[in-house]
């Protein structure tokens, strides 16, 4: 499985087997050089844009032939892998659902590919079998899209995707019969929002139709919303609306429990924003009205009684809030807070309504907390879990008296709740069987202040009683992006990482959903970098806290990682820090361009400059200390942000101001630019005048050097594993 060797890859960096040196394949440079005006830009990869051709095919089997034959030489893989099929290999339940007399789930017995849907009457029964997506083809590659279920679960409509395509086919089965009605669509991007509220049809999606041929690659726009009745030829549905003057526009509907609405959701791109617009349905042919046409915000309806409408929207509040709104006076001025928006950096991040019951998560410090309120917004109750995890769930309808809900957290498989609107009561629904012991692992969380000041959560697992101390491995998580928040969740990779003695840790950056809009726009586009600086400032506080520091780390030498740009938040390589230009003589010396990562007693021997003296340095394992600064390739150059485009990653040795500070470096000429060639080059003209060394601490003699770098094999370690002595 692709997460297997995913895993496995981190895994065995970490455990810094000693290997021979990588011969990685040779990949053809095509002549391709494209002008955009008058800037020539060199493409010679492109060819490998072309993934169906058999040079391509070629590529990628002798790219995986040299990573498999590094990853079969790791010894732990075997057993790793072992164990965490075992810890996969457990029952899965999906949270049931009703449709008329039907409640339906998804069930996987553990290592299936898809998940099987069944049909049940009665919640103490398993019930049969109704839909095999496992079936569908004998590779695997064809998948169950989606169901929509009609209300009364007469019908479902289903899509069916072949190999992860968005090109989908939906068709309709009677529910009782298991047979599929005549009712057909072809191959498009064609999606079914909602049933009509008597099950006479659904409202669905679709775009022009493409030519033959061009579906994986065409451009689609100009989205239309249909209505399709049972028994109808497709050709005959009808247009419920659409919007020529905004080709980008896309659309998605739902009916109001009462089935006097339908509720039209307009889209464009990735915003987190929409207008939402109604149509009457008791009345023939009414026109569509706009509800909320401002786009300044995010609205979900949640519900109405007659014409109030309960709405969850983050329009006036970043944290999001409910408010009652008044078809007969819709402006926000007039809006009533039913629950407002929360104090502190609670958010409001999702709620749903039935039973005539607001069901609200509350997100605080990145945890989910469940609340109960009625119609008016008032308190009713907590939904109470032990330990520290994440809930999820909590869906259904107005009229439904039950609901279900998961719990989950690092040291916690997914365990399914039933909660019973009339007595108040939750009971354990689906308990899966895994081979672990939850009660011997400690989940905590932590804050810690980013770069500029700002208090960010993280989540720390580990085996309970564990000392830390500074030695155990760390293995730091985030993502930071697209509005999507780090909450606690159960995952066999985190599990073996724990058994084997490491940390689990998980830091919730900017850019995700933790605090709401303001924590997440704090993390896009311009505001990017707190992303990088959240993440760094973490592992320095793992590092300053001694929940991760190799003995290695507090040597005054040491190597530091910079990775290329684009890998984000890379375990394996350390994205460095901008700090202010260095004064004095606390110089720093390049290392040979390398590939991907060093092996351990790998020696290697730097040169400051062309004339400069040559030492032996050795390569360190890859738990590696704080970044201290950011450095550029060239030895003068202390002013540069960052490494230019294209530049390849490369270790650098820094040293700390100990011993002799080194003579200061001359003024420049104050009209000439400070990061010129002229400053460069006064900078290495003093450097060759003071002769000065690559910048080892103390300044001590080379051979003292060379005997204070030899690595000492530490038998209690991983594999390969070295260890220094504290400086004399």
């Amino acid at each position: 499985m692709p997460l297997f060797r995913t895993c496995l890859l981190a895994l065995a960096a970490s455990a810094l087997v000693a290997q021979s040196p990588l011969v990685y394949p040779v990949t053809r440079k095509a002549e391709v050089v494209d002008d955009y005006h008058g800037t020539k830009v060199a493409d010679p990869y492109r060819w490998l844009e072309d993934d169906r051709s058999a040079e391509t095919a070629a590529w990628v089997e002798a790219q995986n032939k040299v990573t498999q034959a590094y990853l079969g030489q790791i010894p732990e893989r075997s057993a790793i892998e072992a164990r965490m099929t075992r810890l996969w290999n457990y029952e899965k339940y999906g949270a049931p659902s009703k449709h008329g007399k039907y409640y339906t789930y998804s069930y996987n017995s553990g290592l299936q590919n898809q998940a099987v849907i069944y049909l049940t009457e009665r919640l103490d029964e398993k019930g049969r079998v109704f839909f095999d997506p496992n079936a569908l083809s004998k590779d695997g590659t064809v998948s169950l899209g989606g169901m929509r279920f009609s209300e009364d679960g007469a019908f479902v409509a289903y899509s069916l995707s072949k190999g992860g395509s968005d090109v989908s086919t939906w068709k309709v089965r009677n529910v009782a019969t298991g047979m599929d009605l005549p009712d057909a669509f072809p191959a498009g991007r064609l999606g079914v929002n909602a049933w009509a509220k008597d099950g006479s049809g659904f409202y669905y999606t679709d775009y022009p139709k493409v030519e033959a041929g061009k579906a994986l690659t065409a451009v689609y726009k100009n989205q239309k919303l249909f209505f399709h009745k049972l028994g109808d030829p497709v050709e005959k549905d009808a247009v419920v609306y659409e919007r020529p003057d905004q080709p980008d526009w896309g659309f998605g509907a739902g009916v109001t429990d009462d089935g006097h609405w339908l509720v039209i959701s307009q889209r464009q791109g990735t915003e987190r924003k929409n207008r939402v617009y109604l149509k009457d349905l008791r009345k023939a042919g009414s026109p569509v009205v706009p509800l909320f046409d401002q786009y300044d915000g995010s609205y979900a309806i949640l519900g109405n009684d007659g014409d109030t409408f309960y709405v969850h929207t983050d329009a006036g509040a970043p944290r999001h809030r409910i408010v009652a709104v008044d078809l007969k006076d819709p402006k926000p001025s007039a809006w009533k807070d039913l629950i407002p928006e929360g104090k502190g950096r609670d958010v409001l991040s999702a709620a749903d309504l039935f039973g005539n019951t607001f069901v609200v998560t509350w997100k605080t410090d990145a945890l989910n907390l469940v609340k109960l309120y009625d119609l008016k917004g008032r308190f009713l109750k907590d939904i109470k879990v032990e330990g520290l995890g994440n809930l999820s769930g909590f869906n259904g309808r107005r009229q439904d008296t039950e609901t279900f809900y998961t719990f989950t957290s690092y040291n916690q498989p997914p365990t399914l709740y039933r909660y019973d609107l009339k007595t108040g009561t939750s009971t354990v629904f689906r308990q899966p069987k895994v081979d672990i012991k939850p009660a011997e692992f400690e989940v905590k969380e932590v804050f810690y202040p980013s770069k500029d000041g700002t208090k960010v959560p993280m989540f720390l697992a580990y085996r309970k009683g564990l000392k830390l101390d500074g030695t155990n491995p760390t293995l730091l998580y985030a993502y930071g992006g697209f509005n999507i928040a780090m909450s606690p969740g159960y995952s066999p990779v985190a599990q073996v990482w724990m058994e084997m003695g490491g940390v689990y840790a998980v830091a919730c950056l900017r850019g995700g959903s933790e605090y709401g809009k303001t924590w997440w726009e704090a993390g896009k586009r311009e505001t990017k970098q707190n992303v990088f600086d959240d993440f760094i400032a973490a592992g320095e506080w793992l590092i300053k806290r001694e929940v991760h520091q190799h003995p290695q780390a507090r040597h005054p030498r040491w190597l530091q990682w910079r990775p290329a740009r684009g890998r984000l938040h890379d375990p394996a390589a350390r994205p460095l820090r901008r700090l202010p230009p260095r004064r004095g003589g606390d110089g720093h010396a390049p290392l040979p361009h390398l590939h991907h990562r060093l092996d351990v007693e790998e020696r290697l021997h730097v040169q400051r400059h062309p004339r400069g003296l040559r030492e032996p340095h050795q390569v360190l394992p890859a738990a590696q200390p704080e970044a201290r600064r950011e450095v550029s390739g060239d030895p003068g150059d202390h002013w540069r942000s960052r490494r230019p485009r294209g530049a390849r990653p490369q270790p650098q040795v820094h040293r700390r101001p100990a011993g002799r500070p080194g003579r200061p470096r001359p003024r420049a000429h104050p009209h000439r630019d400070q990061r010129g060639p002229r400053r460069r080059q006064a900078h290495r003209q003093a450097d060759r005048r003071a002769r000065r060394p690559v910048g080892l601490p103390g300044q001590e003699p080379r051979h003292e050097a060379a005997r204070r770098l030899r690595p000492l094999v530490d038998s209690k370690g991983l594999p390969g594993q070295t260890e220094r002595p504290a400086p004399t």
